[in-house]
């Protein structure tokens, strides 16, 4: 296999230039991983993909039993945006497959077309869409449609839909880039970071030591003319997210380097603790007789909250009030929506 030198890139390049890496692959559509002077795996965009994808499809054998198809297939062989993006087109319309965007090839517009048919003639369409609400890898504005066409589906057929559905729960966890710019940005806007603890992450050694990231967490700018500066390292690499935190007058710009299998599991250790203090912080001014329950009293984070992270959490407050740690707190032999009941006393 002849491969492009521009194209490859190292694992040690991967590791610490992620940023760069992902800027590459954008421009290139795909790079080569390689390792023991091997390629061992393919980093390509998700345009590419499904353009790879589409390309496959059009080569499956015609034979196949295709009445056995299973709805995730169907939904591959579509593609789980493109089915929100037009979901009524092809609910409604009986040429689709001339509505589709003409990037497709005209064989991929029919497969895709022919397998949302499928789905509408099988009556699976209501499925189809929670199926997509538990897809980890789609965007925000892609869930949120598909949230707003399911609840329009369910009115139509007389289900129940709950005004508080929560697309939290038909989804997997965020990846860690977007969790850590979430809760690190509310916990800095409502003081739940000390003053003390943004000075230790402005450290790069604390950076380290505590979240093993290479960078420090936080970095501080004084104007837009210096943040282009600030967020790059020596090299010119970006470093850091451009938008600006505001923090008791001073601002700040977020370490953008997150790295699953390198910082997830530092990272959560930190949340939890953050979680814990704010939830203590919280009951403090709870009025007596109050009964609450912990995503209660931390809703504007529960959302965001990996599931390992909540179960802990629960764990070691539970703890804390049956060890009288924690005074005045008592549990209520109630739960809501499997969430233990407490009472301030």
């Amino acid at each position: 296999m002849k491969i492009d030198i521009e194209k490859i890139v190292s694992q040690s390049e991967l590791q610490r230039d992620l940023e760069n890496v992902w800027d590459r692959v954008k421009k290139e559509e795909k790079l080569f991983v390689f390792s023991n002077n091997k390629p061992s795996h393919v980093l390509m965009t998700m345009e590419h993909y499904e353009s790879l994808i589409g390309k496959s499809k059009e080569r499956i054998d015609e034979t196949e039993d295709k009445n056995n198809e299973s709805l995730e297939k169907l939904l591959n062989k579509i593609g789980k945006t493109i089915f929100v993006e037009y979901f009524y087109i092809f609910e409604e319309d009986n040429n689709p497959e001339n509505k589709l965007p003409d990037s497709f090839t005209i064989n991929s517009r029919r497969s895709r077309s022919s397998s949302a048919r499928k789905i509408f003639k099988k009556g699976l369409e209501i499925d189809a869409l929670k199926n997509i609400l538990k897809s980890s890898r789609l965007d925000e504005d892609t869930l949120n449609t598909a949230k707003k066409i399911l609840e329009n589906e369910l009115k139509k057929t007389s289900e129940d839909f709950s005004k508080d559905f929560d697309i939290s729960q038909y989804r997997n966890e965020l990846k860690i880039g977007k969790m850590a710019r979430i809760l690190i940005t509310k916990f800095l806007k409502n003081n739940i970071v000390s003053d003390e603890e943004i000075k230790l992450i402005k450290d790069d050694s604390y950076s380290k030591e505590v979240f093993n990231m290479n960078y420090p967490i936080l970095k501080e700018v004084n104007n837009k003319s210096e943040l282009d500066k600030k967020k790059r390292d020596e090299k010119g690499y970006s470093r850091y997210y451009s938008k600006v935190i505001s923090v008791k007058g001073k601002k700040y710009i977020l370490c953008s380097q997150w790295v699953e299998n390198q910082h997830r599991k530092s990272l959560e250790k930190w949340l939890e603790s953050k979680l814990m203090k704010s939830l203590i912080d919280s009951i403090d001014n709870l009025k007596i007789e109050t009964e609450f329950t912990i995503n209660d009293i931390l809703s504007e984070y529960w959302s965001y909250i990996p599931n390992k992270t909540k179960k802990s959490l629960g764990r070691k407050f539970v703890s804390k009030v049956r060890s009288n740690t924690i005074n005045n707190i008592i549990e209520i032999d109630n739960k809501i929506n499997d969430s233990q009941v407490y009472k301030k006393i």
